[in-house]
């Protein structure tokens, strides 16, 4: 989404005054990070999906957007450490679920991506570690510049909101698609 942030101690104050009395009349979203303040348009604020899943989601975004980078790594490696814990358990399933999708005819390539076995379940685990060690990108500030009024404005990387992932049968996937989105601030 396009965002606007002003701050306040390289813009005049009656600059900044101006635009937030627009964004008011205009009905924009407003939010803070650090001593930026964020305008978020209101066309950027719908969910376009009705369903209460991505409602859900939309909803809990807010709150993964604002989480630190100790607290989504905790939640990555702990993921890792309950994936581990119910390994057996876990293989167990997908191999029924593999069993199942055979005796439905399902292709046997599409029928092998849906495995877990051999190196995929030590990767995915190991991918989850290699995320939680990752430098939490949000907040990251690139590309700073200072406008003829004396207006900073830079690039700041913050959070989607929702990610929508669309793939099929590909157990390994869902688990460092959460890792990524969770790493990254955004709901799934």
């Amino acid at each position: 989404s396009t965002l606007l942030m002003l701050v306040s101690a390289f813009a005049g104050r009656e600059r900044v005054l101006a635009a937030y009395r627009h964004a008011v009349e205009q009905q924009y979203r407003f939010f803070s990070y650090g001593d930026a303040l964020f305008v978020e348009p209101p066309e950027h604020q719908r969910c376009n999906s009705h369903s209460t899943p991505a409602r859900a989601a939309r909803a809990a975004s807010h709150e993964t957007a604002r989480l630190s980078r100790a607290v989504k790594d905790r939640w990555i490696l702990r993921a890792a450490e309950r994936l581990e814990a119910a390994r057996e358990r876990i293989l167990e399933a997908n191999f029924e679920d593999v069993r199942e999708a055979e005796a439905r005819g399902v292709d046997a390539a599409l029928a092998n991506r849906l495995t877990l076995e051999g190196g995929k379940w030590t990767s995915m685990i190991a991918g989850l570690r290699d995320v939680a060690a990752l430098p939490d990108p949000v907040g990251e500030i690139a590309q700073m510049s200072v406008r003829p009024s004396g207006l900073r404005v830079g690039r700041m990387r913050i959070p989607l909101g929702v990610i929508a992932i669309v793939y099929e049968s590909r157990p390994n996937v869902t688990v460092d698609a959460a890792a990524l989105c969770v790493k990254s601030g955004n709901a799934v």
